[in-house]
Protein backbone atom coordinates (compact mmCIF):
# COMPACT_ATOMS: atom_id res chain seq x y z
CA UNK A 1 0.00 0.00 0.00
CA UNK A 2 2.89 2.38 0.92
CA UNK A 3 4.61 1.43 -2.78
CA UNK A 4 1.21 2.39 -4.87
CA UNK A 5 0.90 5.77 -2.25
CA UNK A 6 4.64 6.40 -2.97
CA UNK A 7 3.44 5.36 -7.23
CA UNK A 8 0.40 7.65 -6.94
CA UNK A 9 2.70 10.76 -5.53
CA UNK A 10 5.17 10.27 -8.33
CA UNK A 11 2.47 10.29 -10.95
CA UNK A 12 1.15 13.28 -9.93
CA UNK A 13 4.93 14.63 -9.60
CA UNK A 14 4.76 13.62 -13.45
CA UNK A 15 2.16 15.56 -14.20
CA UNK A 16 4.56 18.93 -13.49
CA UNK A 17 7.26 17.08 -14.94
CA UNK A 18 6.24 16.64 -18.50
CA UNK A 19 9.33 16.43 -20.94
CA UNK A 20 7.95 17.22 -24.31
CA UNK A 21 5.23 20.32 -25.23
CA UNK A 22 5.06 21.28 -28.85
CA UNK A 23 5.05 24.93 -29.12
CA UNK A 24 3.53 25.76 -32.61
CA UNK A 25 5.02 29.26 -34.79
CA UNK A 26 4.04 30.47 -37.81
CA UNK A 27 6.50 29.00 -39.38
CA UNK A 28 7.69 25.66 -37.43
CA UNK A 29 7.09 23.45 -35.50
CA UNK A 30 9.04 22.89 -32.22
CA UNK A 31 9.65 20.53 -29.48
CA UNK A 32 10.51 21.93 -26.40
CA UNK A 33 11.13 20.59 -22.59
CA UNK A 34 9.96 22.18 -19.95
CA UNK A 35 9.41 21.53 -16.07
CA UNK A 36 6.75 23.38 -13.93
CA UNK A 37 6.53 22.87 -9.77
CA UNK A 38 3.94 20.33 -8.81
CA UNK A 39 1.99 23.01 -6.73
CA UNK A 40 2.29 25.52 -9.47
CA UNK A 41 0.87 22.87 -11.75
CA UNK A 42 -1.92 22.04 -10.40
CA UNK A 43 -2.99 25.48 -8.49
CA UNK A 44 -6.13 26.89 -8.54
CA UNK A 45 -6.72 28.73 -11.76
CA UNK A 46 -5.83 32.62 -11.57
CA UNK A 47 -6.70 35.68 -13.62
CA UNK A 48 -5.29 35.38 -17.11
CA UNK A 49 -2.23 36.93 -17.24
CA UNK A 50 -1.50 40.28 -18.62
CA UNK A 51 0.23 39.37 -22.16
CA UNK A 52 -2.91 37.47 -23.38
CA UNK A 53 -5.48 39.47 -21.33
CA UNK A 54 -4.00 42.29 -23.37
CA UNK A 55 -4.01 40.28 -26.65
CA UNK A 56 -7.75 39.34 -26.21
CA UNK A 57 -8.95 43.16 -24.99
CA UNK A 58 -7.07 44.04 -28.31
CA UNK A 59 -9.33 41.64 -29.82
CA UNK A 60 -12.63 42.91 -28.17
CA UNK A 61 -11.67 46.31 -28.86
CA UNK A 62 -11.09 45.08 -33.12
CA UNK A 63 -14.35 43.19 -33.00
CA UNK A 64 -16.36 42.70 -29.71
CA UNK A 65 -18.20 39.74 -30.93
CA UNK A 66 -15.40 38.00 -32.19
CA UNK A 67 -13.14 38.95 -29.15
CA UNK A 68 -15.93 38.02 -27.22
CA UNK A 69 -15.94 34.83 -28.82
CA UNK A 70 -12.26 33.81 -28.62
CA UNK A 71 -12.08 34.54 -24.81
CA UNK A 72 -14.98 32.40 -24.16
CA UNK A 73 -13.32 29.89 -26.06
CA UNK A 74 -10.30 29.84 -23.19
CA UNK A 75 -12.37 29.49 -21.07
CA UNK A 76 -12.40 26.34 -18.62
CA UNK A 77 -8.40 26.42 -19.30
CA UNK A 78 -5.76 27.34 -16.72
CA UNK A 79 -4.59 29.97 -19.34
CA UNK A 80 -1.69 30.98 -16.93
CA UNK A 81 -0.55 27.49 -16.34
CA UNK A 82 -0.53 27.73 -20.58
CA UNK A 83 1.84 31.17 -20.10
CA UNK A 84 4.32 29.64 -17.98
CA UNK A 85 4.57 26.13 -20.26
CA UNK A 86 5.30 28.88 -23.07
CA UNK A 87 7.78 30.70 -20.78
CA UNK A 88 9.46 27.74 -19.74
CA UNK A 89 9.61 26.13 -22.63
CA UNK A 90 11.53 29.23 -24.38
CA UNK A 91 14.09 29.23 -21.31
CA UNK A 92 14.70 25.57 -21.89
CA UNK A 93 15.31 25.61 -25.45
CA UNK A 94 17.74 29.21 -25.16
CA UNK A 95 19.41 27.44 -21.97
CA UNK A 96 21.01 24.57 -24.27
CA UNK A 97 20.13 22.10 -21.21
CA UNK A 98 18.42 19.96 -23.55
CA UNK A 99 21.44 18.76 -24.78
CA UNK A 100 22.73 17.68 -21.60
CA UNK A 101 20.31 15.17 -21.03
CA UNK A 102 21.97 11.84 -20.21
CA UNK A 103 19.96 8.27 -19.67
CA UNK A 104 19.29 7.11 -17.21
CA UNK A 105 21.68 4.15 -16.08
CA UNK A 106 20.54 2.41 -12.61
CA UNK A 107 17.86 0.36 -14.09
CA UNK A 108 17.15 -3.28 -13.88
CA UNK A 109 17.31 -5.61 -16.06
CA UNK A 110 15.66 -8.95 -16.23
CA UNK A 111 18.74 -10.61 -17.51
CA UNK A 112 20.69 -8.77 -14.25
CA UNK A 113 18.32 -11.85 -12.29
CA UNK A 114 19.32 -15.37 -11.32
CA UNK A 115 16.60 -17.86 -12.75
CA UNK A 116 15.10 -18.23 -9.26
CA UNK A 117 14.70 -13.96 -9.31
CA UNK A 118 13.23 -14.35 -12.50
CA UNK A 119 10.87 -16.63 -11.56
CA UNK A 120 10.01 -15.08 -8.20
CA UNK A 121 9.48 -11.49 -9.96
CA UNK A 122 6.99 -13.19 -12.24
CA UNK A 123 4.85 -14.62 -9.43
CA UNK A 124 5.44 -11.85 -7.47
CA UNK A 125 3.60 -9.80 -10.99
CA UNK A 126 1.18 -12.53 -11.26
CA UNK A 127 -0.03 -12.07 -7.87
CA UNK A 128 -0.27 -8.33 -7.76
CA UNK A 129 -2.57 -9.00 -10.91
CA UNK A 130 -4.68 -11.22 -9.10
CA UNK A 131 -5.26 -9.03 -6.42
CA UNK A 132 -6.30 -5.76 -9.02
CA UNK A 133 -2.85 -4.06 -8.33
CA UNK A 134 -1.76 -3.89 -11.68
CA UNK A 135 -2.76 -2.03 -14.75
CA UNK A 136 -2.86 -1.91 -18.48
CA UNK A 137 -1.86 1.91 -19.67
CA UNK A 138 -2.37 2.53 -23.41
CA UNK A 139 -1.42 5.57 -25.36
CA UNK A 140 -3.65 5.47 -28.14
CA UNK A 141 -4.53 9.30 -29.22
CA UNK A 142 -2.90 9.18 -33.04
CA UNK A 143 -4.53 8.77 -36.02
CA UNK A 144 -3.65 6.03 -38.62
CA UNK A 145 -3.10 9.12 -41.23
CA UNK A 146 0.24 7.95 -42.20
CA UNK A 147 -0.46 4.61 -43.19
CA UNK A 148 -3.53 6.12 -45.13
CA UNK A 149 -6.83 5.43 -42.92
CA UNK A 150 -8.44 7.94 -40.90
CA UNK A 151 -9.47 5.49 -38.16
CA UNK A 152 -7.79 5.17 -34.54
CA UNK A 153 -4.58 3.29 -35.16
CA UNK A 154 -5.96 0.33 -33.17
CA UNK A 155 -9.03 -0.10 -35.07
CA UNK A 156 -7.17 -0.93 -38.08
CA UNK A 157 -6.73 -4.15 -39.96
CA UNK A 158 -2.72 -4.15 -40.13
CA UNK A 159 -2.83 -7.12 -42.36
CA UNK A 160 -2.42 -10.07 -39.83
CA UNK A 161 -3.96 -13.47 -41.08
CA UNK A 162 -6.21 -13.16 -38.40
CA UNK A 163 -7.65 -10.15 -39.28
CA UNK A 164 -7.35 -8.76 -35.49
CA UNK A 165 -6.41 -5.03 -34.94
CA UNK A 166 -4.83 -4.13 -32.19
CA UNK A 167 -6.74 -3.29 -29.76
CA UNK A 168 -7.80 -6.93 -29.95
CA UNK A 169 -4.63 -8.31 -29.45
CA UNK A 170 -4.07 -6.13 -26.84
CA UNK A 171 -7.51 -7.24 -25.31
CA UNK A 172 -6.91 -11.16 -25.66
CA UNK A 173 -3.11 -10.61 -23.83
CA UNK A 174 -5.26 -8.98 -20.75
CA UNK A 175 -6.98 -12.07 -21.12
CA UNK A 176 -4.21 -14.38 -20.90
CA UNK A 177 -2.72 -12.52 -18.26
CA UNK A 178 -5.26 -12.77 -15.91
CA UNK A 179 -5.96 -16.07 -16.58
CA UNK A 180 -2.50 -17.03 -15.82
CA UNK A 181 -2.48 -15.19 -12.78
CA UNK A 182 -5.73 -17.31 -11.67
CA UNK A 183 -3.55 -20.44 -12.49
CA UNK A 184 -0.95 -19.00 -10.09
CA UNK A 185 -2.63 -17.59 -7.57
CA UNK A 186 -5.75 -19.92 -6.88
CA UNK A 187 -6.10 -18.70 -3.21
CA UNK A 188 -7.16 -15.29 -4.89
CA UNK A 189 -11.06 -16.01 -5.78
CA UNK A 190 -12.37 -14.36 -7.54
CA UNK A 191 -9.97 -12.90 -8.97
CA UNK A 192 -10.12 -9.33 -9.62
CA UNK A 193 -10.34 -8.13 -13.59
CA UNK A 194 -7.35 -5.75 -14.50
CA UNK A 195 -8.00 -2.38 -15.24
CA UNK A 196 -7.10 -1.33 -18.69
CA UNK A 197 -6.49 2.41 -19.18
CA UNK A 198 -7.13 3.91 -22.90
CA UNK A 199 -6.06 7.33 -23.29
CA UNK A 200 -7.62 8.95 -26.52
CA UNK A 201 -7.79 12.17 -28.23
CA UNK A 202 -11.16 14.06 -29.83
CA UNK A 203 -10.08 12.91 -33.07
CA UNK A 204 -10.02 9.02 -32.12
CA UNK A 205 -12.71 8.77 -28.67
CA UNK A 206 -15.55 8.04 -30.55
CA UNK A 207 -14.54 5.29 -33.27
CA UNK A 208 -12.14 4.09 -30.62
CA UNK A 209 -15.25 3.63 -28.15
CA UNK A 210 -17.59 2.82 -30.85
CA UNK A 211 -14.82 -0.17 -31.82
CA UNK A 212 -14.91 -1.64 -28.33
CA UNK A 213 -18.86 -1.69 -28.53
CA UNK A 214 -19.44 -3.42 -31.52
CA UNK A 215 -16.68 -6.20 -30.26
CA UNK A 216 -18.22 -6.53 -26.81
CA UNK A 217 -14.88 -5.43 -25.73
CA UNK A 218 -13.16 -8.09 -27.13
CA UNK A 219 -14.15 -10.59 -24.17
CA UNK A 220 -13.31 -8.29 -21.08
CA UNK A 221 -15.73 -6.53 -18.74
CA UNK A 222 -17.07 -3.03 -19.74
CA UNK A 223 -16.44 -1.78 -16.45
CA UNK A 224 -12.67 -2.97 -16.63
CA UNK A 225 -11.77 -0.65 -19.45
CA UNK A 226 -11.95 2.97 -19.30
CA UNK A 227 -11.40 5.48 -22.00
CA UNK A 228 -9.93 9.53 -21.21
CA UNK A 229 -9.12 11.98 -23.57
CA UNK A 230 -5.51 13.63 -23.48
CA UNK A 231 -5.21 17.35 -23.07
CA UNK A 232 -4.93 20.47 -25.34
CA UNK A 233 -2.49 23.35 -25.26
CA UNK A 234 -3.44 26.26 -27.21
CA UNK A 235 -1.23 27.12 -30.32
CA UNK A 236 1.49 30.40 -29.68
CA UNK A 237 3.52 32.38 -31.87
CA UNK A 238 7.33 32.33 -31.50
CA UNK A 239 6.71 35.78 -29.55
CA UNK A 240 4.05 34.24 -27.48
CA UNK A 241 0.62 35.56 -28.78
CA UNK A 242 -2.01 33.66 -28.69
CA UNK A 243 -2.85 31.74 -32.73
CA UNK A 244 -6.59 31.73 -33.84
CA UNK A 245 -7.66 28.70 -35.96
CA UNK A 246 -10.41 31.10 -36.98
CA UNK A 247 -11.61 34.85 -36.00
CA UNK A 248 -13.41 33.71 -33.56
CA UNK A 249 -11.39 30.38 -31.94
CA UNK A 250 -8.09 29.72 -30.42
CA UNK A 251 -5.90 27.17 -32.68
CA UNK A 252 -5.07 24.06 -30.19
CA UNK A 253 -2.65 20.94 -30.44
CA UNK A 254 -3.05 18.05 -28.11
CA UNK A 255 -0.53 18.27 -25.24
CA UNK A 256 1.07 14.63 -26.31
CA UNK A 257 2.23 11.36 -24.42
CA UNK A 258 3.51 13.36 -21.59
CA UNK A 259 0.04 14.87 -21.11
CA UNK A 260 -1.30 11.38 -19.74
CA UNK A 261 -0.22 12.25 -16.14
CA UNK A 262 -1.87 15.19 -15.92
CA UNK A 263 -4.97 13.56 -17.76
CA UNK A 264 -5.24 10.36 -15.63
CA UNK A 265 -5.58 13.39 -12.54
CA UNK A 266 -8.09 15.18 -14.14
CA UNK A 267 -10.07 12.04 -14.85
CA UNK A 268 -10.51 10.94 -11.40
CA UNK A 269 -8.93 7.36 -12.74
CA UNK A 270 -6.03 7.96 -10.77
CA UNK A 271 -7.70 7.79 -7.46
CA UNK A 272 -10.19 5.17 -8.49
CA UNK A 273 -7.05 3.58 -8.93
CA UNK A 274 -5.68 4.33 -5.54
CA UNK A 275 -9.13 3.44 -3.83
CA UNK A 276 -8.93 -0.16 -5.63
CA UNK A 277 -5.79 -0.75 -4.69
CA UNK A 278 -6.36 -0.67 -1.18
CA UNK A 279 -4.61 2.94 -0.77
Amino acid sequence: SNATLTLRDLILKAAALRLEKRIFSKQHLTTLAYCTPLKATLAPRKAMPSRIKKQIQGLIERDKKEGEMVQADLQGNDVEYMDRVFAASKEAASSGKLQSVEPYSNVLKLTDGSEHERQEWNRHGLGLVAQGKAAILLLAGGQGTRLGSPLPKGCMDVGLPSGKTLFQIQAERILKLQQLASQEHPQQQPPKPMHWLIMTSPFTHKDTLSHFQQNDYFGLQPSQVSFFQQGWLPCFTDDGELILETPCTVAKAPDGNGGVFLALHKSGLLDMLAKEGGC
